[in-house]
């Protein structure tokens, strides 16, 4: 057009909730959709986890995505949704992301099409046979629209890492997307069956260096595997040591790539405050349903390994599964005191409760049908009931224990301290798994992040 102008479609990403970061995919979605038509399509995010909702922009974009990262982000997405058809938006809905066809149910019925995290091809194919209703000024596009989208984030709105009562602000890049792994709980392998994609380092260090310009002075690695190719991952870290030699980071690795790669450590011990590891259980026979490569003994290891070379280990539990004991929770509280964990864990990670969502590796699994029941299309995720007395009322107890502490401003210290005993006492008397007194552990230096959640 004369005036500089294009017919184009206008997307508008509505990011729900990305675990109190700033939302990566979201970002990474838009600079795509810049990218696949030269400008010509007009994409913008706004992060309701730190934005109000944007009236305006949702009445007039031609497309709006819903990313769904997570469970909890894929149920925010259904009400999303509705808000939008209310307002009488005429825009296409999609959601994109992990969840895309995990949660089934109500996201399904919500929205005009749904895409996973590996296809953003056939997004974008879906979104060039969009109507357009709107004229927008040109873009230029160019690989410096990467680097922009990043910059208009303001990192002091999002969680930040905390050791004691000192706060850092805190970024997030992603070396890689995908998993080597087919862990049957997990949502990753139902995307990536076993696969991974490699980001350059370059890229990576242009991510990290727009953060580390915008304040961050600590950065998490969001892989879901950051050691699924550790020569990569050393790559990475000498590139971001040498461009940023204060800036310290954290990630995430499976408890058998920290035994396996164990050399590994005390080079990343200079910039490396913290590890989170999905422990989930110290059953072994419930590790062995979840395939997760390793055992409980291995899970003490790998903390031994960790703090040898000063690195502090932030577990993720998965304490309630269809095959839990009263036992084996306590059995978890009393690993929890005995590897002196209790200050490294979330004491919401105490109560936490297996998800098996439509299309989970788990969903068919011959120990899961005993116990699976109805498809909950409010919770995105069948129903199931323990194999073991007390357990499922053990869990809510929990699950409320953690919410009160949450809400009343309790220390984690006493919210725990609530918790052990009410395992105690559904133990009952002469049990002996758990000890006397609680090792707490000092708290002031083990850093952690703001946000809770890991998953």
């Amino acid at each position: 057009m004369a005036d500089g102008s294009v017919l184009a479609v206008r997307v508008l990403v509505l990011s729900l909730y990305d675990l109190g970061r700033p939302p990566l995919e979201a970002l990474e979605l838009v600079t795509q959709i810049g990218h696949a038509h030269n400008g010509e399509w007009h994409a913008e995010v706004v992060d309701l986890a730190v934005e109000s909702w944007p009236t305006e922009r949702v009445a007039t974009a031609d497309v709006i995505v819903l990313p769904v990262p997570m469970h909890t982000a894929a149920r925010m997405a259904v009400d999303a949704s509705a808000r939008v058809r209310s307002e009488g938006s005429g825009a296409r809905l999609a959601c994109f992301g992990l969840y895309a066809h995990l949660a089934g149910g109500g996201l399904d019925l919500a929205v005009d099409a749904s895409f996973g995290p590996h296809e953003v091809e056939a997004f974008l194919g879906w979104l060039a046979e969009q109507p357009v209703r709107v004229t927008v000024p040109a873009v230029r596009s160019d690989r410096a629209f990467v680097t922009s989208a990043m910059a208009d984030v303001t990192l002091v709105r999002y969680a930040k890492l905390a050791i004691g009562d000192e706060r850092r602000v805190a970024g997030a890049v992603a070396a890689s997307t995908g998993c080597l792994h087919r862990c049957t709980h997990c949502p990753v392998p139902v995307a990536f069956d076993g696969r991974i994609r490699l980001s350059t380092v370059e890229s990576v260090l242009q991510a990290a260096s727009t953060q580390v310009a915008a304040g961050a002075e600590h950065l998490s690695f969001v892989d879901p595997d950051f050691l699924n190719a550790p020569s990569h991952a050393r790559r990475v870290v000498r590139a971001l040591k040498l461009a940023h030699p204060t800036v310290t980071f954290d990630c995430t690795v499976k408890v058998e790539h920290i035994l396996r790669h164990a050399e590994i450590w005390p080079e990343f011990a200079a910039g490396c405050l913290f590890v989170v590891s999905a422990l989930e259980s110290v059953d072994d026979e419930v590790l062995r349903i979840l395939d997760k490569g390793h055992s409980a003994a291995d899970g003490e290891r790998a903390v031994e390994i960790l703090r040898s070379a000063g690195i502090e280990i932030r577990p993720s539990l998965l304490p309630f599964t269809p095959w839990t004991t009263v036992e084996g929770v306590g059995e978890l509280f009393a690993f929890a005191e005995r590897c002196d964990l209790v200050a490294s864990i979330d004491p919401v990670q105490f109560s936490i409760r297996l998800l098996v969502p439509q299309g989970s590796l788990l969903a068919t699994h011959a120990a899961m049908l005993p116990y699976r029941g109805i498809y909950d299309v409010a919770r995105m995720s069948y129903r199931w009931v323990s194999a073991h007395a007390g357990v499922d009322d053990l869990q809510v107890r929990l699950a409320t224990i953690a919410e009160d502490g949450a809400s009343s401003g309790e220390t984690a210290r006493q919210t725990y301290a609530r918790m052990r005993a009410t395992v105690a006492e559904t133990l009952g008397p002469g049990q002996t798994i758990l000890s006397a007194s609680i090792g707490f552990g000092s708290t002031e230096a083990r850093p952690k992040m703001t946000e809770p959640w890991f998953c």
